[in-house]
């Protein structure tokens, strides 16, 4: 078992060292320090919420765990995840040894699919690296505290789209009728199609979120599971696509608007953890970092809906898809860069931003700046859309029924420039 083992993890790093030299993302002898790191996922492979629709046969006891749930395939994501963030940090002399709970610390959802998938990915990341390490020689494995600090539907910081905010609700019903009401037209003939195997009657319209809850196939797809023929019929009307593409497709367009739909939906939803993430790195650059719950790096563990309000937040322009809906264990990466300018050692602290999706590590660009971001630049342009008052101003905002009347109430907070700190940087 432990021969099994090694040679996995051999293997996987033989990957990651090629991959990293072939792309050219090895870090540069010119890159002095990198004093901090902010990472962010969403968990690995998981069951479908729920079941698709009234007359699926695959139930819930098709899932060894149940609905919702992460599955031996997700874990294994997850723990891969955890060996390539060890193979890319470790070879710049970045992470310790062994894991240090007062350079990094680990933040996740009170999802179960959220904290499992931390679990997995620590156990790639961080694994014994001596006999003495094991309390177990069976396993090659050490217990590593994973912080959840709220329930779900109250985390603001990592489950924004849950929390409750009736200025938020209210936006995006906006936007759900605009576009369910093009996109049921546009796919009407999906639409009359499904309606027999939704149990839905020609009198009453389909909802949007009727429709879409047949995406709960998909998962069910890539675990080989029995279909019946209509999911997988073809439509020539739709560039020939089958119709659980279909869903998917019409999935992505209904699903996006209510991250990116207009400046003020972008800054509920993603406005307090770019908070959090513009916070740290302004800490980090004022040689604050020992103020902080982690000096070194924070991750996060999350879900599709979090990691798409931040892309939004954070204006990716670069990757052009890097909008499309998160992968299982997609990851987004904020690198900040310590450089020496002179002889003088006067220093100059840059950003860069990377994003992994499938296995494939790609450069991000936001609107405005180059992939090797000035960290001034970077804090000035995304500023606006932060909500430096972390939850009690977005409490404020959630209440309001007109736009931007809070944002100006809370005119005498401190510009993140000053050293403001969030009592969500704090605790542990």
């Amino acid at each position: 078992m432990l021969l099994k083992i090694g040679i996995h993890r051999f293997v996987h790093k033989i990957k990651s060292i090629l991959f990293n030299e072939i792309c050219g993302l090895r870090f540069s002898d010119e890159q002095q320090q990198e004093p901090c790191h902010l990472i962010i996922w969403r968990h690995g492979d998981r069951a479908p919420l729920e079941k698709p629709y009234p007359g699926d046969l695959n139930d819930e006891s098709k899932w060894a765990r149940g609905w919702g749930q992460l599955t031996n395939d997700g874990m294994r994501q997850m723990e891969e995840l955890g060996q390539f963030l060890r193979e890319r940090y470790a070879a710049a002399k970045f992470l310790p040894k062994h894991f240090d709970r007062k350079e990094i610390i680990i933040r996740s959802t009170d999802v179960d699919r959220a904290l499992e998938s931390a679990q997995s990915l620590l156990s790639g990341m961080f694994p014994p690296q001596s006999d003495g390490d094991r309390f177990d020689p069976a396993l090659n494995w050490v217990p590593i505290a994973i912080h959840a600090t709220r329930e779900a539907n109250h985390d603001s910081l990592l489950n924004p789209s849950g929390f409750p905010c009736a200025r938020y609700k209210h936006l995006r019903q906006i936007v759900a009728d605009e576009i369910s009401a093009h996109l049921l037209d546009k796919y009407r003939p999906l639409v009359d199609f499904v309606r027999p195997h939704l149990n839905i009657s020609k009198e009453k319209p389909i909802k949007m979120v009727q429709l879409v809850a047949l995406r709960h196939i998909k998962p069910e797809i890539i675990h080989n599971l029995p279909q019946p023929k209509w999911v997988h019929k073809k439509w020539g009307e739709f560039g020939n696509k089958t119709t659980i593409e279909l869903i998917m497709e019409i999935r992505q367009k209904s699903w996006l608007p209510y991250f990116n739909g207009n400046e003020e939906i972008i800054r509920l939803n993603g406005g307090v953890l770019l908070n959090d993430l513009l916070l740290r790195l302004n800490f980090v650059s004022q040689g604050n970092a020992k103020k902080l719950d982690a000096s070194k790096m924070v991750l996060y563990s999350s879900h599709d809906s979090t990691l798409l309000g931040l892309l939004s937040a954070l204006n990716v322009k670069v990757p052009s898809n890097a909008l499309d809906l998160p992968p299982y264990s997609a990851c987004a990466m904020i690198e900040l860069y310590e450089e020496r300018q002179n002889a003088r050692g006067n220093k100059n602290y840059f950003v860069k931003l990377f994003y992994q999706r499938n296995r494939i590590l790609e450069p991000m660009a936001i609107a405005g700046c180059e992939t090797k971001c000035d960290l001034i630049n970077f804090l000035q342009i995304l500023e606006p859309r932060s909500i430096r008052g972390g939850e009690e101003e977005l409490k404020i905002l959630c209440n309001e029924k007109e736009s931007n009347s809070a944002a100006r109430r809370m005119g005498n907070i401190p510009a993140i420039n000053h050293g403001t700190q969030s009592t969500v940087i704090n605790g542990r």
